[in-house]
């Protein structure tokens, strides 16, 4: 099953976010990683426990649900063709 949510997190530097439980790691630009996760609460502990461990500083934070697009690719494996 594809996960619901979305989570955006920007961080005063890279946070190191791979083995985050519950959670998959999208995309990793510099600071800014996005995670796929079917429980945002669980991950944003892990984000917030993460960040404390590594000494860096949550700039931004944002959970937003998946789009239904998003949900498309991650059944189908492909984007849908007008």
């Amino acid at each position: 099953m594809p996960a619901p949510y979305r989570l955006r997190v920007i961080g005063s530097r890279p946070l190191q976010l791979a083995a985050l439980p519950g959670a998959q790691l999208a995309a990793d630009s510099g600071n800014a990683q996005e995670l796929r996760t079917a429980d945002p609460l669980l991950a944003v502990r892990g984000v917030e426990e993460a960040a404390k461990a590594q000494g860096v500083a949550i700039r931004h934070l944002e959970v937003r649900p998946a789009t239904l697009e998003e949900v498309f690719l991650s059944l189908t494996g492909h984007a849908l063709r007008e």
